[in-house]
């Protein structure tokens, strides 16, 4: 139904993208402001990498809509406290997937589709849905992997209290090379975040 309202004129599909994310606003509050800080922060990191225009504008974009695969979800899953179910787990590691086919709909957003496609595979290859690993993985879902990690671990949510910044920054060097790409990596923790801190740097 989603990939059906998307075949159209540029302007309407883009008023409809907006629509879908708001009805997943609607299920869970936390992803409007988790889209805008994951964006910011990918953005920081294109930037401090030395990506050009175009392709920080399309890595804005699909980190701002990496997760909207959820909006199929049943209302209150993102939000369960408790263990998630078997089904529960396998649902919801099915939203890139329903993402990329929301989103893979013209030739100007094949790059973006396949960035949420693949937003949660690892750089060992243990991720998925794929399983694939390393420069496999394209640029722009390495960069929003780590953007996307740092920004639910120092988040409050139901199923998790927030860590604090050094122990996220803890948790993404102890992830890179096996959950991150290590160089992005390095990038975010020794650039983006010394920007924000004005801490020393350090090295991963």
């Amino acid at each position: 139904m989603y990939k059906h309202k998307l075949q159209m004129k540029p302007q309407v599909r883009d008023t409809t993208i907006h629509l879908i994310m708001a009805s997943l606003y609607q299920k869970c509050g936390a992803e409007k402001n988790h889209g805008k800080m994951v964006s910011q922060y990918a953005r920081q990191i294109g930037e401090a990498m030395g990506l050009g225009e175009k392709e920080l504008a399309a890595l804005e974009w699909a980190a701002r809509l990496h997760d909207i695969g959820k909006v199929t979800l049943a209302p209150g899953l993102l939000d369960k406290t408790g263990t998630l179910t078997p089904e529960e787990w396998l649902a919801i590691k099915r939203h890139p997937e329903i993402g990329y086919h929301i989103t893979n709909i013209a030739a100007d957003m094949v790059e973006i589709a396949l960035a949420i496609l693949s937003h949660h595979e690892w750089w060992d290859g243990s991720g998925y849905p794929k399983g694939l690993s390393g420069q496999k993985i394209p640029r722009l879902a390495r960069i929003i992997a780590i953007a996307e990690a740092y920004d639910a671990m120092v988040s409050d949510r139901p199923y998790h209290p927030a860590l604090s910044p050094s122990q996220a920054v803890h948790a993404i060097v102890h992830g890179a090379g096996t959950q991150f790409d290590p160089t992005i990596a390095g990038v975010f923790v020794s650039r983006v975040l010394t920007e924000q801190t004005g801490c020393g740097q350090r090295q991963i």
